[in-house]
Formats: C-alpha cells, sequence, structure tokens
C-alpha cells in the first residue's frame, strides 16, 4: 500500500485499500445527482427501498373485512349483515343478542361508516331477529326477519348498531 504524500492528491485513491471503495469507486461526498455515478446508486438505493417495502407489505396480514365473501354466506344458527345488496360485501355475523356492535362481543366496525344493504338468518331456532338503528335496541326497528328469511333494506340501506332474537 502506498501511502499519500504530502503533494499526492487526498481524492486520488488508486494503491489504497478502503472497505467503503465500490465498483465505481469510493463514495464521496461531493457526489450530486448530475453525475452518473450518484444516479447509479440513486437507482440501487430506490430499489432496494421498493423491494422492502413490498416484501413488508406481502407479509402484512389482511383486514378480516377484506375478503370477498359468497352471496349469503352465512354459518348455521347465525344472524348475518352484509354491506351490499343481495348478502354481498363485507359481513358480520352473531349466534346472540347484541345491544351494541362497536363495543359488544362481536365488533362490527364497518357498520358506523357504512349502511347496511342486507341481512339472513340463519337462525336454528323460530325465533326471529329484529335489527335497531340505535344501541340497546333502540332507535328505529329497521328490520324484522324470520328464520332463514333473507332481506335487502329498501332505498340505500340503513346504519345498524343493535339487535335481539325477537320481534
Amino acid at each position: 500500500m502506498k501511502p499519500h504524500s504530502q503533494g499526492s492528491n487526498p481524492t486520488d485513491h488508486r494503491g489504497c485499500r478502503s472497505t467503503s471503495r465500490h465498483q465505481d469507486g469510493p463514495i464521496r461526498a461531493d457526489r450530486t445527482e448530475g453525475d452518473p455515478t450518484f444516479q447509479g446508486y440513486r437507482r440501487k438505493t430506490l430499489s432496494l427501498v421498493a423491494l422492502t417495502l413490498s416484501a413488508t407489505t406481502w407479509l402484512l396480514p389482511a383486514p378480516a373485512s377484506a375478503a370477498p365473501t359468497a352471496a349469503w354466506a352465512c354459518a348455521s344458527g347465525r344472524f348475518c349483515v352484509y354491506s351490499g345488496d343481495n348478502g354481498t360485501g363485507s359481513v358480520c355475523s352473531w349466534s346472540s343478542d347484541d345491544a351494541d356492535w362497536h363495543n359488544g362481543a362481536t365488533v362490527c366496525s364497518w357498520t358506523g361508516s357504512t349502511h347496511a344493504q342486507s341481512v339472513f338468518n340463519n337462525g336454528t331456532s323460530t325465533r326471529p331477529v329484529t335489527a335497531y338503528t340505535a344501541i340497546n335496541y333502540g332507535g328505529t326497528a329497521a328490520v324484522c326477519v324470520w328464520m332463514g328469511e333473507k332481506a335487502n333494506l329498501s332505498g340505500v340501506g340503513t346504519y345498524l348498531r343493535s339487535h335481539h332474537w325477537v320481534c
């Protein structure tokens, strides 16, 4: 290895070993966006960042309501509410009464900002289900469906917040 003499150019690294030396030469602070080697480093860095972000996004789980459901998909013994007509879109389901869909045992968060468009009573008893526009079975009794009955809510749907197994 040849040491630099006082008269030599301190940016001339020929003959020197450096752990920061790259294919295009050492990384220098004086590189600017107009420098072709800066553009190469920038492209490589941006590509690495994009690859890392896409890999991270791929590994994250999707929200449960994001998965599309088959029309009128509703497990036996449950009351189901859908964001779309004809039992499509996001779905929430219950097997018992719920006085507050946002704070109860089963949380149905999308009903706070999206109208319920359709309902299905897939219960196994002969009891009907009534859905209400307010918590604690208050507001308007928007719909009453008997066992096995499916219904589209008229017009643009309605905000629903509670239900119980009685009409």
